[in-house]
């Protein structure tokens, strides 16, 4: 339950900068913003948003896997196809 949990707070933080940044690119390309604090709710909210579409998918992943560490093992994928040969 400890490694899902942590697992979990940096899947969130990754995601939320990632899609932070993300919606600052994205909306500077098709918007103009001139309001600072109007559009920064706005942006929030997307983030939010989005961070937690990336934490479903996480748990979906892991519910699917039928394990927690899948994701370690996913990223270490050289490790992987070394073990194969």
């Amino acid at each position: 339950m400890k490694s899902f949990i942590r697992n979990t707070v940096i899947v969130a933080i990754v995601a939320f900068i990632l899609q932070f940044i993300w919606e600052y690119v994205q909306c500077g390309t098709f918007y103009t913003m001139d309001d600072l604090t109007g559009h920064t709710r706005l942006m929030m909210s997307a983030t939010i948003g989005d961070m937690n579409m990336s934490i479903i998918l996480y748990w979906l992943l892991i519910f699917i896997n039928k394990d927690i560490g899948s994701v370690k093992r996913i990223l270490c994928f050289g490790k992987i196809s070394n073990s194969f040969m």
